[in-house]
């Protein structure tokens, strides 16, 4: 574990790692609650993943003098308060690797099956097409899912209907092997390309 490693080496600046991990479940309320407890404990810099818990926690971590380090794709995010930091490359980059990976496989047909948050929507509605156009290729459909959605064989039915090329996914990982299942049974499995999320 990277703990014990740093820590085998003399920790950071001669200090011990001491790393503590809450579940924020996805959901800004359950992310408020550990970021709470951890604080109780005494914490005070704090990895937080997903944009929603991010943001909630921002003013707090303002407030109280806590850093926060953000794992989100909102591009914005870092300025919610001075005491939040934000480390991922973004969304807009994400989409213009994929798309030049679609570009160096050839196919021109390209969908589009994302989590439906304000930064992957705009990536995906605004960065995408004008991506894809540049290199002569066109967005054909456009599949929106929340982060409750579980069963996904209806949106993968619609995109493979439209006989896409490539289907690109944006998602941060949980729903993977639902769309993964049902882009195999549909026959379309060989044709998903993903982001970091698709990593998790």
């Amino acid at each position: 574990m990277a703990e014990q490693e740093i820590n085998n080496r003399g920790g950071i600046h001669s200090r011990q790692v001491d790393a503590i991990i809450e579940d924020s479940k996805s959901s800004a309320k359950d992310g408020l609650s550990a970021f709470h407890k951890l604080k109780a404990q005494g914490v005070k810099l704090f990895l937080v993943s997903m944009t929603a818990v991010a943001k909630t926690v921002s003013p707090i971590a303002d407030r109280e003098q806590l850093l926060q380090v953000a794992l989100s794709a909102d591009p914005f995010i870092a300025e919610e308060g001075k005491y939040t930091f934000r480390t991922y490359y973004g969304l807009d980059l994400e989409i213009r690797k994929m798309v030049d990976h679609i570009q160096s496989l050839g196919g021109k047909r390209v969908a589009a099956l994302y989590i439906n948050t304000p930064e992957v929507f705009n990536a995906v509605t605004k960065t995408l097409p004008n991506a894809l156009e540049k290199i002569g290729a066109e967005l054909i459909i456009t599949e929106p899912f929340s982060f409750t959605t579980k069963d996904v064989r209806s949106l993968v039915a619609k995109i493979a209907s439209k006989k896409p090329n490539w289907v690109i996914v944006e998602d941060y990982g949980s729903i993977y092997p639902n769309i993964i299942k049902e882009a195999s049974a549909l026959g379309i499995k060989n044709t998903l390309i993903g982001g970091i999320g698709f990593l998790g």
